[in-house]
């Protein structure tokens, strides 16, 4: 079960039109609406964003588990 919360609802028609995830990150859905669908506008990351993000050591390999151990 996720804790992100996804808005998708275009804001023309009153919604918000992002996607609020488990840290509190807003993460804005394209306005660019296309046949009623909403889409994540995506660019490779500059070295500016990078610094803005948390510090984290954490390494995230800790949980891998290969499907044929199941």
């Amino acid at each position: 079960m996720s804790n992100n919360k996804v808005y998708d609802k275009p804001i023309r028609v009153g919604g918000l039109q992002h996607i609020v995830i488990i840290d509190g990150y807003i993460i804005p859905l394209s306005t660019a609406v296309a046949s009623g669908l909403t889409y994540i506008a995506i660019h490779p990351y500059t070295d500016t964003e990078c610094d803005m993000l948390p510090n984290d050591d954490s390494n995230p390999s800790v949980i891998d588990h290969p499907y044929d151990d199941f």
